[in-house]
């Protein structure tokens, strides 16, 4: 299932009851046991319930922005990281909101475009580097990178995706390149090159070419903005097809092409 290019059709109920129904890109999917989470262009969350097809409103995001990604939590509560609003805790027992704020010196916050939690720490790749967060309503560390220019160099500092990789070993990628690191270390530098994307042990660069284990696998025959693995298949999206490779030696299976935008 993708749905970052995809458009749906969402009903809400607004403050004062009213109903209405409108189109919006889906920028967010996440699997949450009998439902996925959808987060919208538009600042929405969304609960799709898998058995029946149904939807369901969940959150609003204040500033009706883009949500990069939806993280579900063990108490039922989710973090999700919106464009330039760093990353908000709800709580949907109470409706508590909690923000883990992004240290900005030029503007008022950064995005966090991929986050994970271990339930006590949240790491986050943003748009100014990797940060660490203990507990929220708290301005995170950013993590010092070697390979990384200062602080306001933001298009060096770009970080898109983050992800634990075993106990206590995590890996970043970005603008500088491919990182590895501990709760207690700084990131190092693996690979220095761009990339968008990483899932397990295999990685994209910006340039569409998918790495394992830091060695190159293939080259797509378009560049993709970013691919999931199913142990035997790795199926990369770009913005007018899937291609579908294999994952031991990065052989071309297919490619197939998506609808077009009317």
């Amino acid at each position: 299932l993708c749905g970052c290019y995809s458009r749906i059709e969402l009903a809400f109920h607004e403050t004062y009851g009213e109903k209405f129904t409108y189109v919006s890109p889906v920028t967010a999917v996440v699997n949450a046991g009998d439902s996925l989470l959808l987060g919208t262009s538009r600042g929405d969350i969304v609960s799709f319930n898998l058995s029946d097809g149904s939807f369901r409103a969940v959150y609003k995001d204040a500033s009706s922005r883009f949500v990069y990604q939806i993280v579900p939590c063990p108490d039922s509560s989710f973090l999700y990281s919106v464009q330039n609003g760093g990353i908000n805790h709800v709580n949907r027992k109470n409706g508590e909101v909690t923000t883990y704020k992004i240290n900005a010196e030029k503007r008022e916050n950064y995005s966090a475009y991929s986050l994970i939690s271990d339930g006590m720490n949240v790491y986050a790749a943003t748009s100014n580097g990797v940060y660490h967060w203990t507990t929220p309503s708290e301005y995170g560390k950013r993590m010092d990178a070697s390979a990384l220019s200062d602080d306001n160099d933001v298009v060096s500092s770009r970080f898109y995706t983050i992800q634990a990789v075993a106990d206590d070993q995590y890996v970043c990628a970005g603008e500088s390149g491919l990182y590895s690191f501990k709760s207690d270390s700084n990131p190092q530098c693996l690979i220095s090159m761009p990339f968008y994307a990483l899932h397990g042990d295999i990685s994209l660069s910006r340039d569409g070419k998918l790495f394992k284990s830091g060695n190159q696998l293939a080259s797509l025959h378009v560049p993709a903005l970013d691919f999931v693995c199913d142990g035997e298949y790795i199926y990369a999206l770009s913005h007018s097809a899937v291609e579908i490779l294999k994952s031991t030696d990065g052989c071309h299976v297919a490619t197939v092409n998506l609808p077009k935008q009317k």
